[in-house]
């Protein structure tokens, strides 16, 4: 019997429907990733609920507001400090470890910037965001440089508050890092969407979604349709990194 060999054309075929059935399952291998990077997002979220409940129960009611001017035990010096080292520093929550990049703070899809943008920072650069918040659902907080404020957490189960979240994914819509807070608008304001710029704000990283968190402790992932007015929260519909 004859040996029969692979001649140029018939090898460059099998190459060609290899290169095909790649380009085909390489985006469901994406997707599956991002939806296990989605699930371990949530997971964080339950933790962080749970310190800051926490910190309400022996607050009256109180979150700590996004940023804050905050003195860390064992020093006597006022420091700008994040809602999560806050939560760290006083043993709500495990603190991560220097310039870690894995840890309940940071989401496993957060955009990043430059190099040095990577890594979680005291003062809440690289952490989850909670809303900045109005007068309506807390008191204006120690950081007096912006408005960030103590949101009340019994303000939250009143009816026209019920739809609005604590807290989820977000970006500096700038600097493409994942940022301390999330914008808030008045609830008569329909248009949720963010340009380009300073802002900070809801991010559809989830397969065009966002992943969000509520006082009351359960967590959702939300379309960019379902950020309505009641949400108070802003999204990021366009980012504009390095400018």
């Amino acid at each position: 019997m004859r040996k029969t060999k692979f001649t140029l054309i018939e090898l460059l075929v099998v190459i060609a429907i290899i290169a095909i059935l790649a380009s085909m399952l390489l985006p469901a291998l994406q997707q599956a990733r991002e939806r296990g990077r989605a699930t371990s997002c949530l997971s964080n979220m339950k933790s962080l609920h749970f310190g800051l409940s926490a910190y309400a129960d022996n607050n009256k009611e109180f979150f700590p507001a996004a940023l804050n001017s905050f003195v860390p035990p064992g020093t006597t010096k006022a420091q700008n400090y994040g809602w999560c080292a806050i939560l760290a520093s006083l043993g709500y929550l495990p603190a991560p470890k220097a310039n870690s990049v894995t840890n309940i703070f940071l989401c496993p899809s957060a955009i990043y910037g430059p190099a040095a943008n990577r890594g979680w920072t005291t003062a809440g650069g690289r952490s989850y965001g909670i809303l900045k918040g109005t007068d309506a659902i807390g008191k204006l907080g120690s950081y007096t440089a912006d408005t960030y404020y103590h949101l009340r957490r019994n303000d939250f189960l009143r009816t026209e508050f019920r739809q609005l979240i604590l807290g989820g994914d977000s970006i500096h819509t700038r600097d493409l890092y994942q940022a301390n807070c999330i914008g808030t608008k008045d609830p008569s304001v329909t248009n949720r969407g963010v340009g380009i710029g300073g802002n900070r704000a809801l991010h559809m990283r989830h397969l065009d979604r966002a992943n969000v968190f509520y006082p009351a402790g359960h967590i959702k992932s939300l379309r960019k349709e379902e950020i309505v007015p009641e949400t108070w929260a802003m999204y990021a519909a366009a980012v504009n990194p390095g400018t």
